[in-house]
């Protein structure tokens, strides 16, 4: 009698714990996977676009006064309707687009890496005409001349460090500076004419710059990984390519469909290319480390 009480208590204290068992499998489910982790350490690969301003937008044509003799019976050519500086307003505001590549290297709570990227300026062309009529000192001279500039940037490019703090796991802040590579063009000429004793004596210069320049970049961004392998991020550069002088070449009187060079001072074109980038970009990130999620 007592050995069957104690197996009728053990069957129920083992259905009890298996009904136990089964509720709290129900209740709670089958185990779940954790979360994928993220790092910000690795290779990536992304692309940008925003809009570029200048920040100095003034091309100055410096010419010295000038009295030099003609060929067609010995008439005065007189080039003072472009002594003197004259100053033009050429802002390279344009879009921006591109490509970049990176690496991070993320130590704890701080990224640091490195970051070039690759721009095309879709209308970075400016140009400007001026045109102006002065009386010369022969009397009956008029004496009319046209000066056009023009200023272009073409493309950008950079080589930055970056270094950042993650303010959230996903979230990082940074500042970022290096070289800075664009392709800058200036050019400029003067076309003169005068009546002197009736006939038409044109004469003129021009002077044509085009060269990769090298100066550098700074600025800030943030970056925001919405996603295991993806983020996206807003930026401002600042870079600065330096002067550029652009000597024209001398003066050329044009009489009986023959050049005759005309003495004159130097005649300059100087501008400086620098401005201001704000873009948006989008990143995949390759994550060749061991995941890991920052700690705070």
């Amino acid at each position: 009698m007592k050995k069957v009480i104690l197996t009728s208590a053990a069957m129920a204290l083992a259905l009890s714990a298996g009904s136990a068992l089964a509720a709290d499998l129900i209740t709670k489910g089958p185990p779940v996977a954790p979360p994928p982790l993220f790092t910000w350490t690795g290779l990536y690969v992304g692309v940008n676009a925003g809009f570029t301003w200048s920040e100095t937008e003034e091309v100055n044509l410096v010419t010295a006064p000038t009295i030099g003799l003609g060929a067609a019976g010995g008439l005065v050519s007189v080039a003072n309707a472009v002594a003197g500086t004259a100053i033009f307003n050429l802002p390279n505001d344009s879009f921006i687009g591109g490509g970049q590549a990176g690496y991070n290297l993320q130590f704890g709570a701080w990224v640091g890496g490195v970051e070039v990227d690759f721009q095309g300026l879709a209308d970075a062309d400016r140009t400007a005409v001026l045109g102006q009529v002065v009386a010369g000192p022969v009397p009956g001279q008029i004496t009319v001349s046209a000066l056009t500039v023009q200023k272009r940037l073409d493309w950008l490019g950079t080589l930055r460090a970056r270094v950042g703090y993650l303010v959230m796991p996903n979230l990082l802040v940074y500042g970022t500076g290096g070289m800075a590579v664009g392709g800058a063009s200036l050019s400029a000429s003067i076309t003169e004419a005068n009546n002197v004793g009736g006939l038409t004596n044109p004469f003129g210069n021009f002077g044509t710059f085009d060269e990769t320049r090298v100066g550098w970049t700074a600025g800030a961004g943030l970056e925001y990984m919405f996603w295991p392998n993806w983020s996206a991020k807003v930026e401002y550069l600042f870079y600065d390519l330096g002067d550029v002088t652009n000597p024209l070449s001398p003066l050329t009187q044009t009489a009986a469909g023959t050049a005759i060079p005309v003495a004159m001072g130097n005649t300059l074109e100087t501008a400086r290319f620098d401005g201001h980038i704000v873009r948006a970009g989008l990143n995949y990130h390759f994550n060749l480390a061991t995941p890991v999620i920052a700690s705070f």
